[in-house]
């Protein structure tokens, strides 16, 4: 008997030191990801991560946020890893390949147009009012009948002498310490100094072998009809365009769309620096 309660005691000894090793003070592991057209992008993250924690990172990079239906894999951990595998243990060789999937349902497809969509809503959204991407006063929307404002600079003129009444600024009894606060000033932080490179995108009615149908209008106004496949995204009648994401097709056959897409990019890469 005492020999078997000191080996038990051995054994809950180690298993102790064991749970204090994993749960150390984590430290920086670098990943590379190989990415579709052939570049390589660097991830850092915690030696807690997971390869859910990774694909979080790609979803907030600018570079691979737009991708929804891939797959990651590792030269010795095989293909299509789990979610659940940790980052440390992706040896030796911290490098992953981001491969792209078929998008298995019209749901699929239709959550990645929406995810393309919520990454251009910061030109869309996210600026002062009464301004347009770059400053300058918006050419569309309502206008009155006389000076030509926005319907935006109207209300926010009307209703500035009422908002400056209602903010209180701590020791504003004893003179303001700072300005009084703007609510444009805080989604001036967020702001992507670009303009939406997409006008509108709806739904159209679908062929018998499309999993989803839409009609693309541009920044310039040009329609695009595009069909949605398990394989990708093409324009209507023309196969031969068929691309894996969105974005990509409409690079390949909009300038308007190419260019403001760029300008997106770069407004995000200067608001988050660390990628």
């Amino acid at each position: 008997m005492p020999g078997k309660s000191a080996s038990a005691k051995s054994k809950a000894q180690k298993r102790k030191s064991s749970k204090k090793e994993n749960h150390g003070t984590p430290s920086v592991v670098e990943m590379q990801v190989a990415l579709p057209d052939g570049s390589r992008l660097e991830v850092k993250g915690v030696s807690t991560d997971t390869v859910m924690d990774l694909r979080l990172l790609l979803a907030d990079n600018v570079e691979t946020c737009h991708y929804t239906s891939y797959s990651l894999s590792h030269e010795h951990r095989g293909e299509r890893l789990p979610d659940a595998v940790e980052l440390t243990a992706l040896r030796p060789a911290r490098v992953v390949e981001l491969a792209e999937e078929d998008y298995g349902s019209a749901a699929a497809a239709e959550a990645h147009v929406r995810r393309l969509l919520e990454v251009l809503a910061c030109a869309a959204f996210f600026h002062r009012p009464g301004e347009g991407a770059q400053g300058a006063p918006p050419t569309g929307g309502a206008s009155s009948a006389g000076g030509g404002a926005s319907t935006a600079q109207l209300l926010s003129e009307a209703e500035k002498h009422k908002l400056e009444g209602k903010i209180k600024v701590a020791g504003s009894d004893g003179g303001a310490m700072c300005e009084p606060p703007r609510l444009g000033s805080f989604y001036a932080f967020f702001q992507c100094k670009a303009k939406s490179p997409l006008k509108s995108v709806d739904r159209a009615k679908a062929g018998r072998d499309d999993l989803l149908a839409l009609d693309v209008v541009d920044a310039r106004g040009r329609h695009l009809a595009v069909s949605a496949t398990p394989g990708g995204f093409a324009l209507v009648g023309q196969p031969a365009t068929r691309r894996r994401t969105l974005a990509e097709l409409l690079t390949n056959h909009s300038a308007a769309f190419a260019e403001g897409m760029a300008a997106v990019r770069e407004g995000l890469r200067a608001r988050a620096r660390c990628g």
